[in-house]
């Protein structure tokens, strides 16, 4: 029986939602974090690997999979805080991609403490506002 065959789920009750986790393997705690696309079945692939080697955890951000959350405000990276609280967890890797990489950045500058790795895959800044290109904004001067 492999590390990851012993996979426990959870739920953590949050402000104005509830965060659906698992967590598998033993070891140094590495964290998945879905793309706005997905949920955390995306590393369904790579789970079995790394379930091997670290204590690694997934779970559904707000609006994906079986996390549920009601309308109003919430933050991500709140919720990620939260779940590493909940779970014991006081430094991580942590490994995002997308949507995910950005929470995955955002939580890092937030709490560096926390975090002795962090691998962003197409990831950005929270409120990066790139400049307009000059196909940008020859399309705004003709109007």
């Amino acid at each position: 029986m492999s590390n990851a065959d012993q996979t426990t789920p959870g739920y953590l009750d949050a402000e104005g939602g509830r965060l659906y986790y698992e967590v598998a393997g033993q070891g140094h705690p590495l964290v998945f974090i879905h793309a706005g696309v997905a949920d955390r079945t995306m590393w369904d692939e790579q789970w079995d690997f790394f379930a091997e080697r670290y204590r690694v955890i997934r779970y559904d951000t707000r609006g994906f999979g079986k996390t549920t959350t009601e309308a109003g405000e919430f933050s991500n990276r709140d919720d990620l805080y939260r779940l590493l609280q909940h779970l014991g967890i006081d430094k991580t890797y942590m490994m995002g991609l997308s949507r995910g990489g950005s929470i995955a950045l955002d939580f890092t500058l937030e709490h560096p403490e926390m975090v002795d790795a962090l691998i962003v895959v197409a990831g950005g800044v929270s409120g990066y506002q790139p400049p307009l290109t000059d196909q940008e904004i020859a399309l705004f001067n003709e109007e």
